[in-house]
């Protein structure tokens, strides 16, 4: 299972402010065997003078460890777990509201897999996730989803790869009853002497519970990406990517729920959705320089198509970026 914990893409003249710090460390255990772990830490506060936003305030706490391990030539497994501790303040125009309130929340995650190898061009994973969400007091639904999945990697040649695969999902939302699903995925890429081009199609549920708004718990999706990656020289690069996602939030909260119109049934997962389109595109430019440095001009021009008024909008961003990467010591 994937997470979208991202914040929304609505700005709507809200003023707030976002950080977040991380650690993460692997070790080789033996020649086959990996063990690595880390730490995120993210904050999200509103600026003075932003009343009115819906927006939550939050300190997020996320752990994750992992276990990959080569049984043999044929067969390697991995284990994967998440742990992450969400706490909430309410935003400014709620600070009448009692702080029980207040959607603190548990969210595990587990993704454990193995692989067949067949050839050097062929393996077949299989695959089982995880994501439960458990908030506290009566504040929201929990929410589970599970996933199970077999696919096939596939090396048409040194330039060209492909991966497919797919299986049966399940979620569950508290107080309703199950629902019974799918997940699937493709990618392919061809490499070029210069280029590189990618395509990515997905169905999963995703887990979305940092949002900063009442968009929260399961969403099913549906998303494509197209990718073209040139390196002119080997400081100087240029993408362009176009992506397209469709969204079904599953028991909306909030104004997402009061959008509604002729809401029938309340006792099956699904029956009340908000659904909503996002179609982006865009061109960026990046630079290496120095020995760890890379400074990077992005244009995006973005559609949210929702039922809210709010998710009617569209939006033009152009983002200046500098980034710094380097391995401080190795074991």
């Amino acid at each position: 299972n994937d997470s979208t914990d991202t914040l929304s893409r609505d700005q709507t003249g809200r003023k707030y402010w976002t950080n977040a710090a991380s650690i993460r460390s692997s070790y080789a255990l033996f020649e086959t065997t990996s063990l690595g772990g880390g730490y995120t830490y993210s904050v999200l506060r509103n600026d003075q003078g932003s009343e009115g936003s819906s927006y939550d305030e939050y300190d997020k706490h996320a752990f994750s460890t992992n276990l990959s391990h080569g049984l043999n030539a044929n067969w390697r497994s991995k284990l994967g777990l998440n742990y992450t501790r969400g706490l909430y303040d309410q935003p400014t125009s709620n600070a009448t509201s009692s702080a029980s309130s207040t959607p603190d929340l548990d969210q595990y995650g587990l993704n454990a897999g193995i692989d067949y190898v067949q050839s050097i061009r062929d393996f077949f994973p299989f695959q089982y996730n995880l994501a439960q969400t458990e908030y506290d007091g009566n504040t929201r639904s929990d929410t589970q989803s599970q996933e199970w999945s077999i696919g096939w990697n596939h090396t048409i040649d040194s330039q060209t790869n492909f991966s497919i695969g797919g299986g049966p999902s399940y979620a569950v939302i508290q107080g309703l009853d199950g629902q019974w699903g799918y997940n699937a995925y493709l990618t392919f890429a061809k490499r070029f002497q210069r280029a590189t081009c990618s395509l990515q199609l997905n169905k999963r549920y995703d887990t979305n519970n940092f949002s900063g708004t009442d968009e929260s718990g399961l969403t099913d999706t549906y998303s494509a990406r197209a990718n073209l990656r040139y390196q002119y020289t080997k400081d100087l690069g240029a993408d362009l990517f176009g992506s397209y996602s469709q969204q079904s939030q599953i028991d909306p909260q909030g104004a997402y729920r009061d959008s509604i119109t002729g809401v029938t049934s309340e006792n099956r997962t699904g029956d009340n959705t908000y659904d909503k389109n996002i179609y982006e595109t865009g061109v960026g430019l990046r630079y290496a320089f120095g020995r760890w440095y890379t400074a990077g001009l992005k244009y995006s021009y973005y559609v949210s198509d929702g039922q809210l008024d709010t998710d009617q909008y569209d939006e033009h961003r152009l983002m200046f970026t500098v980034s710094a990467a380097k391995e401080l010591w190795r074991w």
